[in-house]
């Protein structure tokens, strides 16, 4: 019986011995104090930045799943849905409009996306600027095919060469 009890407090101490290496060697904090700091950061720089074109409608954490949270909001003069997506230290803020067409602010345009004050900030200020010009493609799935939807209409993508011509171009049009 001691070996069982030695064996499991060994397997607990190995663990926390990876998380404070972890911690120490990556400089990589998995606590819910610091994710909860950095949703705050998150909440605060969307109300700074968008007042009252902005509402947060739900967070969704799962802390001990790798840092996992989640961050929704509403785009009040498009009624576009933002999400903002982490997991560990590196978040994705994806944009969805009314019938579920989506594009990825990453894909649009390259931005630092560590959780840190300054990649967030810079992100928002981003997000602000291409949903401002709202003249951006938008992706949706029907029937196992992609379609592109923008202001010209909808259009089905048959290769994806095109579609790797289109991130190119967005790309362009969003360097801030």
């Amino acid at each position: 019986m001691n070996t069982m009890k030695n064996s499991s407090m060994s397997a607990h101490g190995t663990l926390m011995a990876i998380g404070l290496l972890m911690k120490e060697i990556f400089g990589m904090r998995l606590d819910s104090v610091f994710y909860n700091g950095i949703i705050n950061v998150f909440d605060a720089c969307m109300d700074r930045t968008f007042g009252a074109d902005i509402k947060k409608i739900e967070t969704i954490c799962n802390f001990e799943h790798m840092g996992s949270f989640i961050l929704k909001y509403n785009y009040l003069p498009y009624n576009y849905k933002i999400e903002i997506e982490n997991e560990i230290r590196a978040f994705d803020i994806t944009i969805y409009d009314t019938e579920q067409a989506f594009n990825s602010l990453y894909r649009m345009s390259e931005f630092k996306n560590q959780l840190d004050r300054e990649c967030i900030e810079d992100s928002i200020f981003l997000l602000k600027n291409v949903l401002e010009k709202n003249d951006f493609n938008m992706y949706f799935h029907k029937n196992g095919k992609l379609y592109r939807k923008n202001s010209e209409g909808i259009k089905r993508i048959k290769d994806i060469r095109e579609l790797q011509n289109e991130i190119n171009v967005e790309r362009k049009n969003f360097k801030f």
